[in-house]
């Protein structure tokens, strides 16, 4: 577990989103803090992506990338 301090503002809105949706804060924020570290990962990867194809990386192209969603999404 790990104590966050939020500032004044985010406090109030995190409150109100959870009296409105009758949802733990706790829980607001574990969600919170999974979607923005999913997103930060997404944008890591397509920047390695835009560099590999920038140092002269083939890209992929729809056909492969279709095969590698169908695999991954197999998994």
């Amino acid at each position: 577990m790990h104590n966050t301090c939020l500032d004044p503002t985010t406090t109030a809105r995190l409150h109100a989103l959870a009296t409105l949706t009758g949802r733990p804060e706790a829980d607001l924020l574990r969600e919170a803090v999974a979607a923005y570290l999913e997103d930060v990962e997404d944008i890591r990867a397509a920047e390695e992506s835009l560099r590999e194809i920038e140092s002269g990386g083939k890209p992929l192209t729809l056909e492969e990338l279709d095969a590698y969603l169908d695999r991954d999404l197999a998994r």
